[in-house]
């Protein structure tokens, strides 16, 4: 069925040859225009830009449509490669279960199998989702700046029809988050145990305890976001309320993970430090950490930059 917002290529050719015709006639300089022409004129003219503002629609329409199918087939091909991916990480995982129950392997590489099969259940789970919303007209997955598989999760988007697809990620995320935090749980004690036993150097412990608490810290976060979503939807809290409670959480989540992270790399590079001096960490090693502690630091400053600009009154 035809656009109704669409002009008949004809009625436009026709109106198109009227109104240059009435436009040269007015143009005359010899002739004076009768008062009816110059109202025809007129008319002819809005006539004109009425069949212009049509024809802007259909083509913006068109535009919208096109957009949302090279979605879809984006969608389709990224849905795919992300099926064979967790499909085949899930059968490693398997593997690496029977090898650990039948005491061929340790703990640590089932966990990380179990991990990478997990974060690939995710990402699928993710583009699911998106192709649903894609379907019933939603807007497609915005990405973090720093990482691919990061999402840009805005809490003030509308319902997508019935559906509030930005809680349902959120859930997603969470749930991922809590299992890679109960992984971490264990291989913290874990490591904990073989340090006591002297398997393990006190500095795997602290690693250990790091990487936990900054998964404990992202679980939180994510939680106080689904909090606020719920605010926003239900009317309690405005749209730059929530924006603004939405950008302390995740900075605050931030600061709270870079200062653990920078603790630990400021106890590795002076153990480096002490280990280059009788010739075990070479210079370029030593380099390289202390250029990660120096990124981490810089991080750490911008976030508190931003906790300090988003505190003062606007």
């Amino acid at each position: 069925m035809p656009d109704p917002t669409t002009p008949d290529p004809e009625f436009l050719a026709q109106l198109e040859r009227a109104t240059h015709f009435e436009l040269r006639r007015a143009a005359r300089p010899t002739r004076a225009v009768p008062f009816g022409g110059a109202v025809r004129a007129a008319a002819l003219t809005l006539l004109a830009f009425g069949a212009g503002a049509g024809v802007v629609i259909a083509a913006e329409r068109v535009a919208d449509t096109r957009r949302a199918a090279h979605e879809l087939a984006r969608n389709e091909v990224e849905r795919a490669l992300a099926e064979r991916r967790a499909a085949h990480l899930q059968t490693l995982a398997e593997r690496a279960r029977v090898e650990y129950h039948a005491g061929r392997a340790s703990q640590a590489p089932l966990d990380r199998a179990e991990a990478r099969a997990a974060e690939a259940k995710s990402a699928l789970a993710h583009l699911q989702l998106e192709r649903e919303a894609l379907q019933r007209g939603g807007p497609p997955l915005r990405r973090a700046a720093e990482s691919r598989s990061a999402l840009d999760l805005d809490l003030t988007a509308p319902l997508v029809g019935p559906r509030d697809f930005v809680s349902e990620h959120l859930r997603v995320e969470l749930a991922a988050r809590e299992d890679a935090a109960a992984r971490a749980a264990r291989e913290r004690e874990l490591v904990e145990v073989m340090a006591r036993n002297g398997m393990r150097p006190g500095s795997d412990v602290r690693a250990a305890e790091t990487s936990a608490a900054a998964l404990t810290t992202e679980v939180a976060a994510l939680r106080a976001r689904l909090a606020l979503r719920a605010a926003f939807l239900q009317g309690e809290r405005s749209a730059e309320e929530v924006a603004q409670s939405d950008r302390r959480t995740q900075a605050e989540a931030r600061e709270q993970t870079l200062t653990a992270r920078i603790k630990l790399l400021a106890e590795e590079v002076e153990r480096a430090e002490q280990l280059s001096r009788v010739g075990v960490v070479s210079s370029a090693e030593l380099a390289n950490r202390a250029l990660d502690l120096a990124e981490a630091e810089g991080e750490l400053a911008l976030v508190r930059l931003e906790l300090e600009l988003d505190s003062e009154p606007r």
